[in-house]
């Protein structure tokens, strides 16, 4: 498979419609994506108030839905912080957050670019964030093929489990680092 960045007549001769393994490759990415979403809110939770509450029927859920209705940024911030004040081993946390910040370049692009299949069978995406409109500035362009959006999805995937692994015992004496 190509690498290659498409010419603008590719592009050109591009369709809207992609295949049944492209919507699975990027519906699979998203769902991962929104799986690691609420696992890093829960693992905020827990590090504030312990996890043996159960969120949805203690009186612990106004404080999830204060930590899920962060910004995804700021959610990101504070589980670096949930990280450092949990003392994970330094190599651990920094393969951790590397990891994090590269599916996480997948995440807004999959859920608000616009797809057309490439003549060769990879999929171009265009996303138009907010940056985008800046001086100088200009949208978001990936091309790619579903195979690598399964690796993004097993990336995601990876993340939640390891973030349920550090996460998943901590008691209810532990710092907080939310802000």
């Amino acid at each position: 498979m190509r690498t290659d960045e498409p010419t603008s007549s590719e592009i050109a001769n591009a369709t809207f419609i992609l295949s049944e393994d492209d919507y699975r490759a990027i519906g699979t990415a998203v769902a991962c994506l929104s799986w690691l979403e609420t696992i890093l809110g829960n693992a905020i939770l827990a590090s504030e108030i312990g996890i043996e509450t159960v969120l949805a029927e203690s009186e612990h859920s106004k404080k999830f839905q204060s930590v899920a209705k962060k910004s995804f940024f700021k959610r990101v911030k504070a589980i670096g912080r949930c990280i450092e004040q949990k003392g994970i081993a330094k190599k651990a946390a920094e393969t951790f957050e590397h990891n994090l910040t590269e599916v996480l370049k997948w995440r807004n692009f999959l859920c608000h670019a616009s797809f057309k299949k490439l003549p060769d069978g990879r999929v171009h995406g265009v996303f138009w964030d907010r940056e985008s409109f800046d001086e100088n500035s200009a949208p978001i362009v990936r091309t790619f093929s579903a195979v690598e959006l399964f690796k993004v999805a097993q990336s995601a995937t990876e993340l939640s489990k390891w973030l349920l692994e550090e996460f998943g015992t901590l008691s209810k004496t532990s710092n907080k680092c939310t802000d």
